[in-house]
């Protein structure tokens, strides 16, 4: 195994990598803006140690990204990934980099019936978020340092148990109390990826001699109906309103009830991502056959107690 960097181990991806690999027992050296870990020992932070790891380590995992406070977008997504391929350049040093992106960048087609986005789709991002991985994205694909191979890798949602997926959370609270109606369809699904499909997929890149500079998708879908009988049956409920609202009413009630009540738990995108009939395909399984990607069902019964 080569000499490892993980940037941005203490967000929710980055703790479950390093979980991964050090069951693995697998060396590695961390960096975030709130902790890192040099050879093993905690540093205090210090000028040009980025620069000092990224010199030192073969591969180098970005984990960092923000995809909730607007205002670091561009910074995290963008800015940050121009500098470690800018550090990259400077170490004049044969180096791997993966990128940690996201199928957002595909958002307009989520808006068609019955799409299937795979790697051959041309991305088109809707939100700042999307726009500003996307870009990020971009400069690593257009580089020009004869001494980097990347691979992008662009899961859709990632749900895990150490983690608290709002969508999904709420999504259990309004069948509980049932409130659930179906948006405009009840062939609706849910794209997403198991934390430890995702992890997975990373190590196995990291000790594969696959051809570089490449872009996988991860990613896997359950129609909507089997999410929601599923949660019917942990939390027993009965009398189930099984009813398909058009999505406009939908978001013209929640933008009155929001205007009363700021913190009520569902938004227009929200109400639109219940919507959704497009379909990921995964683009892994060429390179990694043994893969199998895990569904959903022990993260819902976990939070559905």
């Amino acid at each position: 195994m080569k000499k490892i960097l993980i940037l941005g181990h203490t967000g929710f991806v980055g703790k479950e990598l390093s979980k991964r690999f050090y069951e693995k027992k697998v060396k590695f050296d961390c960096y975030s803006k709130k902790q890192v870990i040099f050879e093993g020992k905690l540093q205090n932070k210090k000028k040009n140690l980025l620069k000092k790891l990224i010199f030192k380590n073969d591969i180098i995992i970005n984990c960092v990204g923000e995809n909730t406070d607007q205002k670091f977008m561009y910074s995290r997504n963008y800015k940050f990934v121009k500098q470690i391929l800018n550090l990259i350049e400077n170490s004049k040093k044969k180096k791997f980099l993966i990128h940690l992106s996201s199928c957002a960048v595909y958002g307009k087609y989520f808006h068609f019936k019955n799409y299937i986005i795979n790697e051959k789709t041309d991305p088109s991002p809707i939100s700042k978020y999307a726009k500003t991985k996307l870009k990020g994205d971009a400069i690593i694909i257009n580089n020009k340092n004869q001494y980097l191979k990347y691979s992008l890798i662009r899961p859709s949602q990632v749900v895990g148990l150490n983690m608290n997926a709002l969508g999904f959370i709420n999504l259990v609270k309004f069948v509980k109390r049932k409130l659930f109606v179906y948006v405009s369809s009840k062939n609706a699904v849910r794209n997403y990826v198991n934390s430890e499909d995702l992890t997975l997929l990373i190590y196995n890149i990291c000790v594969s001699n696959k051809v570089r500079n490449n872009i996988y998708i991860i990613s896997r879908y359950s129609k909507l109906q089997k999410i929601i009988k599923l949660i019917q049956r942990q939390l027993d409920v009965n009398n189930f309103i099984d009813i398909t609202v058009p999505k406009f009413i939908l978001i013209y009630i929640v933008n009155i009830v929001r205007f009363f009540v700021k913190k009520f738990p569902v938004n227009k995108e929200i109400v639109e991502g219940l919507s959704i009939t497009a379909k990921i395909k995964s683009n892994i399984y060429s390179d990694f056959k043994g893969m199998k990607l895990k569904n959903i069902n022990s993260y819902l019964l976990k939070i559905s107690k």
